[in-house]
């Protein structure tokens, strides 16, 4: 099912048991709040799916895994109730996969920029391909500290699996 939404869509496959869920905005994967909300309902949707067992949560396009909420829906916030349905927008979709009874993968390709990043913590399991970059103040601030340190600087290995979330494999 393919649902587009102010040029960019989020597409909902299943194949045996696995359901793919991704998603696309043509300005690097930023996100508008009703983008966010489709995601949150496919989520929602493809975890009360009796022959899901597994969802693969992933983004179109060969760049950017997901740059975050969109700056220029941001740009137009004049009132407070904007401003809240505009932030509440990704912990809509984070709160859909916390409390989805499916185990979710985040398959992560290019950057992954605010947003992106909690989408990529709330999964249960995370699978970059070489070359993802996960930008985040806290993460920045981590890799400096280990590297006044004397292990490694963070994200110095290839690391292309990571277990993230509540549930075992």
């Amino acid at each position: 099912m393919l649902n587009e939404i102010h040029g960019g869509y989020v597409k909902t496959e299943t194949h045996g048991s696995i359901t793919t869920i991704e998603f696309f905005h043509p300005s690097g994967n930023s996100l508008p709040s009703r983008l966010l909300q489709e995601i949150a309902h496919a989520i929602h949707g493809a975890g009360n799916e009796s022959d899901t067992r597994v969802i693969v949560l992933c983004s179109g396009g060969s760049s950017t895994f997901c740059a975050g909420a969109s700056f220029k829906e941001l740009s137009t916030i004049t009132t407070l109730e904007q401003g809240k349905k505009f932030f509440s927008g990704f912990a809509g979709v984070i709160n859909a996969m916390r409390t989805c009874p499916k185990f979710i993968v985040a398959r992560v390709h290019g950057k992954a920029v605010g947003g992106g990043v909690g989408i990529i913590a709330a999964a249960d399991y995370a699978i970059a391909v070489e070359g993802a970059q996960v930008v985040s103040a806290a993460v920045s601030s981590v890799a400096a500290c280990s590297a006044a340190t004397s292990g490694p600087p963070l994200g110095s290995r290839t690391t292309t699996a990571v277990s993230v979330g509540r549930r075992a494999a």
